[in-house]
Protein backbone atom coordinates (compact mmCIF):
# COMPACT_ATOMS: atom_id res chain seq x y z
CA UNK A 1 0.00 0.00 0.00
CA UNK A 2 1.33 3.45 -0.96
CA UNK A 3 2.03 5.84 1.91
CA UNK A 4 -0.10 9.00 1.72
CA UNK A 5 1.93 12.17 2.16
CA UNK A 6 0.66 14.40 5.02
CA UNK A 7 -0.08 18.11 4.56
CA UNK A 8 1.83 19.44 7.58
CA UNK A 9 5.34 19.38 5.98
CA UNK A 10 4.17 21.98 3.44
CA UNK A 11 4.32 24.50 6.28
CA UNK A 12 7.10 22.79 8.26
CA UNK A 13 9.72 22.88 5.47
CA UNK A 14 9.86 26.70 5.09
CA UNK A 15 9.51 27.15 8.87
CA UNK A 16 12.51 24.92 9.61
CA UNK A 17 14.45 26.53 6.76
CA UNK A 18 13.76 30.01 8.16
CA UNK A 19 15.25 29.05 11.53
CA UNK A 20 18.24 27.54 9.73
CA UNK A 21 18.76 30.68 7.63
CA UNK A 22 18.67 32.95 10.70
CA UNK A 23 21.48 30.84 12.23
CA UNK A 24 23.72 30.39 9.17
CA UNK A 25 27.11 32.09 8.98
CA UNK A 26 28.28 32.88 5.45
CA UNK A 27 26.36 34.97 2.93
CA UNK A 28 26.78 32.50 0.07
CA UNK A 29 24.90 29.69 1.78
CA UNK A 30 21.78 31.68 2.70
CA UNK A 31 20.20 32.06 -0.78
CA UNK A 32 20.98 28.42 -1.61
CA UNK A 33 19.29 27.11 1.55
CA UNK A 34 16.28 29.36 0.95
CA UNK A 35 15.80 28.38 -2.70
CA UNK A 36 16.33 24.69 -1.91
CA UNK A 37 13.67 24.78 0.82
CA UNK A 38 11.19 26.53 -1.50
CA UNK A 39 11.90 24.03 -4.29
CA UNK A 40 11.38 21.10 -1.88
CA UNK A 41 8.09 22.63 -0.72
CA UNK A 42 6.90 23.00 -4.31
CA UNK A 43 7.85 19.40 -5.17
CA UNK A 44 6.09 18.18 -2.03
CA UNK A 45 2.88 20.08 -2.88
CA UNK A 46 2.92 18.74 -6.44
CA UNK A 47 3.42 15.21 -5.09
CA UNK A 48 0.35 15.52 -2.84
CA UNK A 49 -1.83 17.03 -5.57
CA UNK A 50 -0.80 14.29 -8.02
CA UNK A 51 -0.92 11.27 -5.68
CA UNK A 52 -3.79 12.03 -3.29
CA UNK A 53 -7.44 12.43 -4.06
CA UNK A 54 -8.97 15.74 -3.01
CA UNK A 55 -10.41 16.84 -0.64
CA UNK A 56 -7.87 16.09 2.09
CA UNK A 57 -8.54 17.17 5.69
CA UNK A 58 -6.05 16.51 8.48
CA UNK A 59 -6.64 17.25 12.17
CA UNK A 60 -3.77 17.38 14.64
CA UNK A 61 -5.34 18.57 17.91
CA UNK A 62 -8.80 18.65 19.44
CA UNK A 63 -10.57 20.84 21.99
CA UNK A 64 -14.03 20.63 23.54
CA UNK A 65 -16.43 23.36 22.48
CA UNK A 66 -20.09 23.37 23.47
CA UNK A 67 -19.81 19.80 24.73
CA UNK A 68 -18.41 18.42 21.50
CA UNK A 69 -14.90 17.81 20.22
CA UNK A 70 -13.58 20.06 17.47
CA UNK A 71 -10.15 20.15 15.80
CA UNK A 72 -7.98 23.07 16.85
CA UNK A 73 -5.17 22.53 14.33
CA UNK A 74 -6.85 21.55 11.07
CA UNK A 75 -5.40 21.68 7.56
CA UNK A 76 -7.08 20.93 4.25
CA UNK A 77 -6.56 20.88 0.50
CA UNK A 78 -9.77 20.99 -1.51
CA UNK A 79 -11.14 22.56 -4.65
CA UNK A 80 -11.36 26.02 -3.02
CA UNK A 81 -7.65 26.29 -2.24
CA UNK A 82 -5.82 23.72 -4.42
CA UNK A 83 -5.08 26.13 -7.29
CA UNK A 84 -4.15 28.97 -4.92
CA UNK A 85 -1.69 26.68 -3.16
CA UNK A 86 -0.21 25.46 -6.45
CA UNK A 87 0.05 29.02 -7.76
CA UNK A 88 1.95 30.20 -4.69
CA UNK A 89 4.51 27.39 -4.43
CA UNK A 90 5.35 27.49 -8.14
CA UNK A 91 5.74 31.28 -8.10
CA UNK A 92 7.98 31.27 -5.03
CA UNK A 93 10.64 29.38 -7.02
CA UNK A 94 11.42 32.11 -9.60
CA UNK A 95 10.99 34.84 -6.97
CA UNK A 96 13.55 33.15 -4.71
CA UNK A 97 16.01 32.64 -7.59
CA UNK A 98 15.60 36.24 -8.78
CA UNK A 99 16.34 37.47 -5.26
CA UNK A 100 19.90 36.08 -5.35
CA UNK A 101 21.33 39.01 -7.32
CA UNK A 102 18.73 41.64 -6.50
CA UNK A 103 18.66 41.32 -2.72
CA UNK A 104 22.42 40.83 -2.46
CA UNK A 105 22.82 44.22 -4.15
CA UNK A 106 20.05 45.83 -2.07
CA UNK A 107 21.49 44.47 1.19
CA UNK A 108 24.93 45.87 0.27
CA UNK A 109 23.36 49.27 -0.46
CA UNK A 110 21.73 49.34 2.96
CA UNK A 111 24.44 47.50 4.91
CA UNK A 112 21.73 45.00 5.89
CA UNK A 113 21.82 41.27 6.55
CA UNK A 114 20.91 38.66 3.93
CA UNK A 115 19.97 36.26 6.73
CA UNK A 116 17.15 38.49 7.95
CA UNK A 117 15.68 38.96 4.46
CA UNK A 118 15.66 35.27 3.60
CA UNK A 119 14.54 34.28 7.09
CA UNK A 120 11.58 36.68 6.87
CA UNK A 121 10.84 35.56 3.30
CA UNK A 122 10.67 31.90 4.37
CA UNK A 123 8.44 32.78 7.33
CA UNK A 124 6.27 34.71 4.88
CA UNK A 125 6.11 31.66 2.61
CA UNK A 126 5.04 29.52 5.58
CA UNK A 127 2.44 32.14 6.52
CA UNK A 128 0.92 32.29 3.02
CA UNK A 129 0.83 28.50 2.67
CA UNK A 130 -0.60 28.13 6.17
CA UNK A 131 -3.20 30.79 5.36
CA UNK A 132 -4.21 28.78 2.30
CA UNK A 133 -4.24 25.41 4.11
CA UNK A 134 -5.93 26.44 7.38
CA UNK A 135 -9.30 24.80 7.91
CA UNK A 136 -10.47 26.65 11.00
CA UNK A 137 -10.81 30.28 11.97
CA UNK A 138 -8.13 30.47 14.70
CA UNK A 139 -5.43 28.88 12.54
CA UNK A 140 -6.42 31.07 9.61
CA UNK A 141 -6.03 34.21 11.74
CA UNK A 142 -2.65 33.09 13.13
CA UNK A 143 -1.17 32.58 9.68
CA UNK A 144 -2.78 35.82 8.52
CA UNK A 145 -0.83 37.71 11.20
CA UNK A 146 2.44 35.88 10.44
CA UNK A 147 2.11 37.00 6.83
CA UNK A 148 1.35 40.58 7.87
CA UNK A 149 4.26 40.90 10.33
CA UNK A 150 6.87 39.39 8.02
CA UNK A 151 5.70 41.62 5.16
CA UNK A 152 6.04 44.63 7.46
CA UNK A 153 9.58 43.56 8.39
CA UNK A 154 10.74 43.14 4.77
CA UNK A 155 9.31 46.51 3.69
CA UNK A 156 10.79 48.26 6.75
CA UNK A 157 14.28 46.79 6.39
CA UNK A 158 14.71 46.45 2.62
CA UNK A 159 12.22 48.85 1.02
CA UNK A 160 12.78 52.13 -0.82
CA UNK A 161 11.86 55.77 -0.26
CA UNK A 162 10.61 56.60 3.22
CA UNK A 163 10.36 52.90 4.02
CA UNK A 164 9.60 53.42 7.71
CA UNK A 165 6.51 55.50 6.91
CA UNK A 166 5.45 53.06 4.20
CA UNK A 167 5.93 50.02 6.44
CA UNK A 168 3.97 51.50 9.34
CA UNK A 169 1.20 52.68 6.99
CA UNK A 170 0.93 49.09 5.75
CA UNK A 171 0.99 47.77 9.33
CA UNK A 172 -1.73 50.10 10.62
CA UNK A 173 -4.10 49.39 7.74
CA UNK A 174 -3.42 45.65 8.04
CA UNK A 175 -4.16 45.75 11.77
CA UNK A 176 -7.46 47.52 11.12
CA UNK A 177 -8.37 44.84 8.58
CA UNK A 178 -7.31 42.05 10.94
CA UNK A 179 -9.31 43.56 13.80
CA UNK A 180 -12.49 43.62 11.72
CA UNK A 181 -11.93 40.03 10.58
CA UNK A 182 -11.38 38.95 14.21
CA UNK A 183 -14.57 40.74 15.35
CA UNK A 184 -16.49 39.01 12.58
CA UNK A 185 -14.91 35.66 13.45
CA UNK A 186 -16.01 36.15 17.06
CA UNK A 187 -19.54 36.74 15.81
CA UNK A 188 -19.37 33.55 13.72
CA UNK A 189 -18.34 31.53 16.76
CA UNK A 190 -20.96 33.16 19.02
CA UNK A 191 -23.80 32.32 16.63
CA UNK A 192 -22.65 29.08 14.99
CA UNK A 193 -20.62 27.59 17.88
CA UNK A 194 -17.87 26.34 15.60
CA UNK A 195 -14.35 27.28 14.56
CA UNK A 196 -14.32 25.01 11.53
CA UNK A 197 -14.53 26.16 7.92
CA UNK A 198 -17.07 23.44 7.30
CA UNK A 199 -19.80 26.09 7.44
CA UNK A 200 -23.32 24.91 6.66
CA UNK A 201 -25.37 27.10 9.00
CA UNK A 202 -28.94 25.99 9.65
CA UNK A 203 -29.81 29.64 10.23
CA UNK A 204 -27.95 32.69 8.98
CA UNK A 205 -26.03 34.77 11.52
CA UNK A 206 -26.84 38.49 11.75
CA UNK A 207 -25.94 40.43 8.60
CA UNK A 208 -23.44 42.63 10.42
CA UNK A 209 -21.06 39.67 10.65
CA UNK A 210 -20.50 39.11 6.90
CA UNK A 211 -20.39 42.87 6.27
CA UNK A 212 -17.75 43.48 8.96
CA UNK A 213 -15.64 40.61 7.68
CA UNK A 214 -16.10 41.80 4.09
CA UNK A 215 -14.68 45.22 4.99
CA UNK A 216 -11.79 43.63 6.89
CA UNK A 217 -10.82 41.39 4.00
CA UNK A 218 -11.36 44.22 1.48
CA UNK A 219 -8.74 46.27 3.37
CA UNK A 220 -6.35 43.31 3.10
CA UNK A 221 -7.11 43.14 -0.64
CA UNK A 222 -6.63 46.86 -1.20
CA UNK A 223 -10.07 47.22 -2.79
CA UNK A 224 -11.13 50.73 -3.87
CA UNK A 225 -11.89 53.03 -0.95
CA UNK A 226 -9.71 51.11 1.52
CA UNK A 227 -6.69 50.91 -0.78
CA UNK A 228 -4.62 53.84 0.48
CA UNK A 229 -1.80 51.65 1.81
CA UNK A 230 -1.44 49.59 -1.37
CA UNK A 231 0.25 51.95 -3.88
CA UNK A 232 2.78 52.90 -1.18
CA UNK A 233 3.62 49.38 -0.01
CA UNK A 234 3.73 47.72 -3.41
CA UNK A 235 5.78 50.48 -5.01
CA UNK A 236 8.35 50.82 -2.24
CA UNK A 237 8.79 47.15 -1.30
CA UNK A 238 11.88 45.45 -2.79
CA UNK A 239 10.79 44.24 -6.24
CA UNK A 240 10.96 40.46 -5.64
CA UNK A 241 8.79 40.94 -2.57
CA UNK A 242 6.39 43.20 -4.49
CA UNK A 243 5.87 40.07 -6.63
CA UNK A 244 4.76 38.28 -3.44
CA UNK A 245 2.82 41.09 -1.82
CA UNK A 246 0.76 42.15 -4.81
CA UNK A 247 -0.56 38.98 -6.39
CA UNK A 248 -0.22 36.34 -3.67
CA UNK A 249 -0.99 38.05 -0.36
CA UNK A 250 -3.74 40.47 -1.37
CA UNK A 251 -5.42 37.84 -3.53
CA UNK A 252 -5.46 35.42 -0.62
CA UNK A 253 -7.59 37.94 1.32
CA UNK A 254 -10.29 37.46 -1.30
CA UNK A 255 -10.07 33.74 -0.64
CA UNK A 256 -11.10 34.58 2.93
CA UNK A 257 -14.32 36.14 1.58
CA UNK A 258 -14.95 33.14 -0.67
CA UNK A 259 -14.18 30.58 2.05
CA UNK A 260 -15.64 32.17 5.19
CA UNK A 261 -17.89 35.13 4.40
CA UNK A 262 -19.90 34.07 1.37
CA UNK A 263 -21.29 30.85 2.99
CA UNK A 264 -22.66 32.93 5.89
CA UNK A 265 -25.40 34.65 3.89
CA UNK A 266 -27.76 34.05 0.99
CA UNK A 267 -28.63 37.75 0.78
CA UNK A 268 -28.76 39.07 -2.79
CA UNK A 269 -28.13 42.54 -1.34
CA UNK A 270 -24.79 41.34 -0.01
CA UNK A 271 -23.82 40.06 -3.47
CA UNK A 272 -24.92 43.37 -4.96
CA UNK A 273 -22.64 45.27 -2.56
CA UNK A 274 -19.72 43.02 -3.53
CA UNK A 275 -20.51 43.52 -7.23
CA UNK A 276 -20.61 47.31 -6.88
CA UNK A 277 -17.32 47.22 -4.96
CA UNK A 278 -15.86 45.06 -7.73
CA UNK A 279 -16.79 47.60 -10.40
CA UNK A 280 -15.46 50.50 -8.31
CA UNK A 281 -12.13 48.70 -7.84
CA UNK A 282 -11.81 47.74 -11.52
CA UNK A 283 -12.49 51.29 -12.70
CA UNK A 284 -10.61 53.22 -10.00
CA UNK A 285 -7.51 51.02 -10.16
CA UNK A 286 -7.46 51.14 -13.95
CA UNK A 287 -7.79 54.92 -14.08
CA UNK A 288 -5.06 55.27 -11.45
CA UNK A 289 -2.74 53.12 -13.59
CA UNK A 290 -3.52 55.30 -16.63
CA UNK A 291 -2.20 58.52 -15.06
CA UNK A 292 0.91 57.22 -13.26
CA UNK A 293 4.44 57.37 -14.70
CA UNK A 294 6.17 55.28 -12.01
CA UNK A 295 6.10 51.70 -13.35
CA UNK A 296 5.72 50.10 -9.91
CA UNK A 297 2.88 52.46 -8.98
CA UNK A 298 1.18 51.60 -12.29
CA UNK A 299 1.40 47.94 -11.30
CA UNK A 300 0.13 48.75 -7.79
CA UNK A 301 -2.99 50.50 -9.15
CA UNK A 302 -3.40 47.63 -11.58
CA UNK A 303 -3.54 45.33 -8.56
CA UNK A 304 -6.46 47.34 -7.14
CA UNK A 305 -8.21 46.87 -10.48
CA UNK A 306 -7.55 43.13 -10.53
CA UNK A 307 -8.84 42.71 -7.00
CA UNK A 308 -12.09 43.94 -8.55
CA UNK A 309 -12.05 40.92 -10.86
CA UNK A 310 -11.62 38.62 -7.88
CA UNK A 311 -14.54 40.32 -6.12
CA UNK A 312 -16.56 39.85 -9.31
CA UNK A 313 -15.80 36.11 -9.21
CA UNK A 314 -17.09 35.96 -5.63
CA UNK A 315 -20.51 37.25 -6.77
CA UNK A 316 -21.05 34.23 -9.03
CA UNK A 317 -23.84 32.16 -7.48
CA UNK A 318 -22.79 28.72 -8.70
CA UNK A 319 -20.16 27.55 -6.22
CA UNK A 320 -18.06 25.56 -8.69
CA UNK A 321 -18.07 28.36 -11.27
CA UNK A 322 -17.16 30.91 -8.59
CA UNK A 323 -14.28 28.73 -7.40
CA UNK A 324 -12.99 28.14 -10.93
CA UNK A 325 -13.27 31.82 -11.90
CA UNK A 326 -11.62 32.98 -8.68
CA UNK A 327 -8.81 30.42 -8.83
CA UNK A 328 -8.00 31.03 -12.49
CA UNK A 329 -7.96 34.82 -12.06
CA UNK A 330 -5.82 34.49 -8.93
CA UNK A 331 -3.32 32.39 -10.88
CA UNK A 332 -3.28 34.60 -13.99
CA UNK A 333 -2.90 37.80 -11.98
CA UNK A 334 -0.17 36.22 -9.85
CA UNK A 335 2.01 35.18 -12.79
CA UNK A 336 1.36 38.25 -14.92
CA UNK A 337 1.89 40.73 -12.10
CA UNK A 338 4.91 38.91 -10.64
CA UNK A 339 6.56 38.91 -14.07
CA UNK A 340 5.97 42.66 -14.41
CA UNK A 341 7.27 43.46 -10.91
CA UNK A 342 10.43 41.46 -11.60
CA UNK A 343 10.87 43.37 -14.88
CA UNK A 344 10.39 46.65 -13.01
CA UNK A 345 13.00 45.44 -10.53
CA UNK A 346 15.46 45.04 -13.42
CA UNK A 347 15.00 48.74 -14.24
CA UNK A 348 15.57 49.68 -10.59
CA UNK A 349 18.60 47.39 -10.27
CA UNK A 350 20.42 48.41 -13.47
CA UNK A 351 19.15 51.92 -14.23
CA UNK A 352 18.17 53.18 -10.79
CA UNK A 353 14.76 54.42 -11.98
CA UNK A 354 11.16 53.27 -12.55
CA UNK A 355 9.98 56.48 -14.23
CA UNK A 356 8.68 56.12 -17.81
CA UNK A 357 9.62 59.76 -18.45
CA UNK A 358 13.27 58.84 -17.89
CA UNK A 359 13.58 55.37 -19.39
CA UNK A 360 12.09 53.84 -22.54
CA UNK A 361 12.98 51.33 -25.24
CA UNK A 362 13.35 48.36 -22.88
CA UNK A 363 13.07 45.92 -25.80
CA UNK A 364 16.18 47.53 -27.32
CA UNK A 365 18.05 47.44 -24.02
CA UNK A 366 17.28 43.79 -23.30
CA UNK A 367 15.14 41.58 -25.52
CA UNK A 368 14.09 39.11 -22.81
CA UNK A 369 13.03 41.87 -20.40
CA UNK A 370 11.08 43.62 -23.18
CA UNK A 371 9.30 40.41 -24.21
CA UNK A 372 8.52 39.65 -20.55
CA UNK A 373 6.99 43.12 -20.13
CA UNK A 374 4.77 42.55 -23.18
CA UNK A 375 3.66 39.07 -22.09
CA UNK A 376 2.96 40.28 -18.55
CA UNK A 377 0.66 43.01 -19.82
CA UNK A 378 -0.97 40.61 -22.29
CA UNK A 379 -1.82 38.47 -19.26
CA UNK A 380 -3.38 41.44 -17.44
CA UNK A 381 -5.37 42.32 -20.58
CA UNK A 382 -6.63 38.75 -20.84
CA UNK A 383 -5.05 37.93 -24.19
CA UNK A 384 -3.35 34.78 -25.51
CA UNK A 385 -0.88 33.14 -25.27
CA UNK A 386 -1.16 33.71 -21.51
CA UNK A 387 -3.27 32.32 -18.65
CA UNK A 388 -5.05 35.67 -18.51
CA UNK A 389 -7.05 34.78 -21.62
CA UNK A 390 -8.78 31.76 -20.10
CA UNK A 391 -9.17 33.46 -16.72
CA UNK A 392 -11.01 36.47 -18.17
CA UNK A 393 -13.10 34.30 -20.48
CA UNK A 394 -14.29 32.02 -17.66
CA UNK A 395 -14.92 35.00 -15.35
CA UNK A 396 -16.97 37.07 -17.79
CA UNK A 397 -19.07 34.16 -19.07
CA UNK A 398 -19.73 32.86 -15.55
CA UNK A 399 -20.54 36.32 -14.16
CA UNK A 400 -23.00 37.08 -16.95
CA UNK A 401 -24.67 33.69 -16.61
CA UNK A 402 -25.01 34.07 -12.84
CA UNK A 403 -26.26 37.67 -13.00
CA UNK A 404 -29.04 36.74 -15.43
CA UNK A 405 -30.60 34.64 -12.64
CA UNK A 406 -30.42 37.47 -10.08
CA UNK A 407 -32.30 40.14 -12.01
CA UNK A 408 -31.85 42.85 -14.63
CA UNK A 409 -29.85 45.19 -12.38
CA UNK A 410 -27.30 42.43 -11.72
CA UNK A 411 -27.02 41.76 -15.47
CA UNK A 412 -26.45 45.43 -16.25
CA UNK A 413 -23.77 45.71 -13.57
CA UNK A 414 -22.07 42.51 -14.73
CA UNK A 415 -21.93 43.93 -18.29
CA UNK A 416 -20.43 47.16 -16.88
CA UNK A 417 -17.81 45.09 -15.03
CA UNK A 418 -17.01 43.10 -18.18
CA UNK A 419 -16.60 46.19 -20.36
CA UNK A 420 -14.44 47.82 -17.67
CA UNK A 421 -11.70 45.37 -18.65
CA UNK A 422 -11.01 47.75 -21.54
CA UNK A 423 -9.32 50.04 -19.00
CA UNK A 424 -6.72 47.29 -18.45
CA UNK A 425 -6.12 47.28 -22.20
CA UNK A 426 -5.67 51.07 -22.20
CA UNK A 427 -3.03 51.33 -19.46
CA UNK A 428 -1.24 48.20 -20.68
CA UNK A 429 -0.91 49.56 -24.24
CA UNK A 430 0.28 52.90 -22.84
CA UNK A 431 3.15 51.25 -20.94
CA UNK A 432 4.07 48.90 -23.80
CA UNK A 433 4.13 51.75 -26.32
CA UNK A 434 6.17 54.18 -24.21
CA UNK A 435 8.32 52.02 -21.97
CA UNK A 436 8.91 48.87 -24.00
CA UNK A 437 8.65 49.85 -27.69
CA UNK A 438 9.64 53.51 -27.43
CA UNK A 439 12.95 54.91 -28.65
CA UNK A 440 15.87 54.20 -26.37
CA UNK A 441 16.91 57.40 -24.62
CA UNK A 442 20.58 58.48 -24.62
CA UNK A 443 20.90 58.14 -20.84
CA UNK A 444 19.62 54.54 -20.99
CA UNK A 445 22.05 51.73 -21.68
CA UNK A 446 21.99 48.10 -22.65
CA UNK A 447 21.17 45.65 -19.87
CA UNK A 448 22.89 42.27 -19.53
CA UNK A 449 20.86 40.10 -17.16
CA UNK A 450 22.57 37.62 -14.82
CA UNK A 451 21.56 33.97 -15.16
CA UNK A 452 19.28 33.95 -12.08
CA UNK A 453 17.18 36.86 -13.39
CA UNK A 454 16.93 35.32 -16.87
CA UNK A 455 15.84 31.96 -15.46
CA UNK A 456 13.20 33.61 -13.25
CA UNK A 457 11.58 35.49 -16.14
CA UNK A 458 11.66 32.43 -18.43
CA UNK A 459 10.10 30.15 -15.79
CA UNK A 460 7.17 32.50 -15.16
CA UNK A 461 6.61 32.91 -18.92
CA UNK A 462 6.53 29.12 -19.32
CA UNK A 463 3.99 28.77 -16.50
CA UNK A 464 1.76 31.49 -18.01
CA UNK A 465 1.74 29.72 -21.38
CA UNK A 466 1.18 26.24 -19.90
CA UNK A 467 -1.89 27.40 -17.97
CA UNK A 468 -3.22 29.04 -21.15
CA UNK A 469 -2.65 25.96 -23.30
CA UNK A 470 -3.95 23.45 -20.75
CA UNK A 471 -6.87 24.98 -18.81
CA UNK A 472 -8.00 21.49 -17.76
CA UNK A 473 -5.17 21.54 -15.19
CA UNK A 474 -7.12 24.22 -13.32
CA UNK A 475 -10.65 23.02 -13.97
CA UNK A 476 -9.80 19.48 -12.86
CA UNK A 477 -8.79 20.84 -9.44
CA UNK A 478 -11.73 23.23 -8.96
CA UNK A 479 -14.61 21.01 -10.00
CA UNK A 480 -15.95 17.87 -8.37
Amino acid sequence: MAVELPILPIIAIPLVASVTVFCIHGRGKVPVVSSTAILLTAVYVLSIVITRRLPIVENYAEITLHERGEPLFSLAIDRLNAVLLLTAVLLFIPISVYSHTYIKHRAEELGASLNIYYGLLLLNVAGILGWALAYNIILFLIFLEITMLTSFGIILLYGYGNRMRVAFTYLVWSLVGSTLVIIGAGGVYAHLHTLSFDLHPLSEPPLWIPYVMLIGFAIKMGAAGVHMWLPLAHAEAPSPFSAVLSPLIIGMAGYGILRIVKPLTTSSTFLLVVLLWAIASIVYGGLGALVENDVKRILAYSSISHMGYLLLAITIQNEELATTAYSYNYLAHAYGKALLFLCAGILVHFLGTRDMRVVSGVLSMNRLCGIAFILGFLCLMGLPPTAGFMSKLILIVSALESSSKLGTHFTILAIVAATSTLISVAYSIRVIRHLVLGSQKPESRGIKLPLDMRLSLILIIILMIIFWAFPNIITSLTTS
